[in-house]
Order: C-alpha cells, then structure tokens, then sequence
C-alpha cells in the first residue's frame, strides 16, 4: 500500500468522524435535548443494564478517565440519580445502581434514542436501511473484534439472481491484484469476463454445476463455481469438474472462507460423479494454492494462456475424486 493511498484512506476517515459527530449531536451539551451530555447518558444506559458494578468496572467499560468518571458521578448522585451500596464482593469498593428517579430519567432519554433513530431509518427504503445496519456492523467488527477472538460468522447459499453480475463486477474491480490497472486491457478483461459469465448462464446444468455465495452478515463474502471442464464440447468427458470464479473479499481473507467454499465444491463434485475436479492457477496466487494444495489438488502440468486474461499463464491443477 502506497503513503499517498495510506494517506486519502487518513483524511477519509477523519472526514467521516467530523461528519458523524456533527449528525449525531455529539458535541452538544445536552443528548437529545435532555438534561443530560453523552458521558452522563451512557453512564446511566451502563447502569440500567448492569449489575451493580463499581465505579472501576464503569471506567473500564466505558473507556473514561477516572477522575473525570467520579464528576459525572457526583453530579448524578447529587441529584438523586444513583445509589451507592457497599459491595458484597470487595467491602473496599461501592456498586452504582439506577434510584427509582434515575430508572424514570433513563427510559425518558432511551425513548427520546429509539424516537431518533426511528426518524433516521423511517425515510429510508427497507433496503437501504439494511445496507446501513450492515455497514455499521461491518466498522464494528473491523474496530472492535470480539472478545473471545471467534472470527464473524458467515454462510454458504446458492447464488441467487443477480450474483453471476456482483462475481463479474468484482473480479474486475479487483484485476489490480493481479497486475490490471484501468486500460484498454483491463476493459477486455472485464469484456472476456462477462461473455464467459454468460456462456454458463446460458447453458446451466443446476443438476451438475453450482455456484455458492459466502453470505457474511446479508453480504457477499466470497464465491465459488463449479461446471464441466469443457461445457462447450458435447463429445466432452463429463467426468471432470472445472472450479472458477473463486473469490474472498480482502478485508475477510484469512477467516477460512476461501477453503470453506473449496471444500464444498469438491464434495458436491463428488456426489455429483465427476472424477477430477481441476482448475487454472497463475503463479501469482501463493494463498490460493496453498489452500487446494492442502485440500489434495496437485500441479500437473502448465496451463495455456489464460483467456480472462493472456499476459497471465499458469498451471493446471487437479483433485481425483
């Protein structure tokens, strides 16, 4: 990655942030135009959804100073927001609950919440406002991983329509990565996409070729398909299974997507009695080829000029069934 690409990436964020903030009202004495800042509201959504905890455990869950912590405490205990009550884990330390007045003062400004939000996704297209929902699960999962270090969860589906056009559209717009840029050659390659997409669409045997889709959070993560080797030769052997179109988004690769979806294509190869599954692989792959390297392909040969692309060669691959 380029300083100057690092850098337009630094600005976009900051940018964001600024634009957040500003919708959001973040900088605003007063959340929602209750009595209460943003500090003062998530202290007392901590406490109306936790157990007891200290002035400690707060500091930690919330990412706040403790000294700056402790005012906003005594403002609240001042006026008759929050208990303390001597801790039965630690004598030493107190636990902070809602008074009868804070639980009244926090399902105010939580309804004033759900009111605001409410009037932010009501305008929005259900569609939308799924793309937005999956956009802010994605930051979240990409800032704050969980805890426990499981990776997100994700799925395997049949393609549905419109997924054949979502593989053409990302293979070309990541041809980068494999030495494209935007020329006359990257529009051929975008073009020999797309006939051969079409070929296959046109002559799908649901029977004997699939293609799966990695769905991560209502998303596309990755796809795989798997056709006859030759499907434009009907004297050809129908015994041999050709994987294509494999593809794992960058920012999911190394969560095991990419193997998930091999693996399955091979095992409906299998039950769909194809004896060899084989593919084109270009040198340029190392991941790729390490991952059927270990699911029991092998290099049997170098490959012609690849059609989706002729400056790039490689080799053939093959699994026996």
């Amino acid at each position: 990655m380029s300083e100057r690409a690092f850098e337009r990436r630094v600005h976009a964020m900051r940018r964001f942030t600024r634009f957040y903030t500003a919708y959001t009202g973040s900088l605003d004495r007063r959340l929602l135009r209750s009595p209460f800042s943003l500090a003062e509201a998530r202290v007392l959504y901590e406490l109306a959804h936790g157990n007891g905890p200290t002035a400690a455990e707060l500091a930690v869950v919330l990412g706040l100073d403790a000294g700056y912590l402790s005012r906003i405490l005594r403002r609240l205990e001042e006026r008759g927001l929050i208990a303390r009550h001597r801790s039965a884990r630690d004598r030493r330390q107190a636990e902070l609950s809602l008074t009868r007045s804070g639980r009244a003062a926090f399902a105010d400004i939580d309804a004033r919440a759900s009111e605001w939000v409410g009037a932010i996704l009501r305008p929005l297209a259900p569609r939308a406002q799924e793309h937005l929902i999956t956009a802010m699960k994605t930051v979240e999962r990409l800032l704050a991983p969980s805890a426990d270090g499981a990776p997100p969860p994700f799925f395997l589906r049949p393609h549905h329509c419109g997924d054949f056009g979502w593989i053409i559209h990302r293979h070309a717009a990541l041809c980068g990565e494999n030495g494209l840029r935007a020329s006359p050659r990257a529009d051929a390659f975008e073009a020999a996409l797309a006939q051969r997409m079409a070929e296959i669409l046109r002559t799908f045997d649901a029977d004997r070729e699939r293609c799966w889709v990695a769905d991560m959070d209502g998303e596309i993560a990755g796809t795989v398909c798997l056709i006859r080797w030759d499907r434009d030769d009907a004297a050809a052997d129908d015994t041999v299974a050709r994987l294509c179109f494999l593809l794992v988004e960058p920012h999911v690769r190394g969560l095991g997507i990419g193997r998930r979806l091999v693996e399955t294509a091979v095992q409906f190869a299998r039950a769909a009695g194809y004896r060899t599954v084989m593919l084109s692989l270009t040198d340029d792959m190392p991941a790729a080829r390490h991952i059927f390297a270990t699911i029991g392909f092998h290099p049997t040969g170098r490959a012609d000029p690849a059609p989706l692309d002729p400056a790039r060669a490689g080799e053939i691959w093959e699994c026996s069934l």
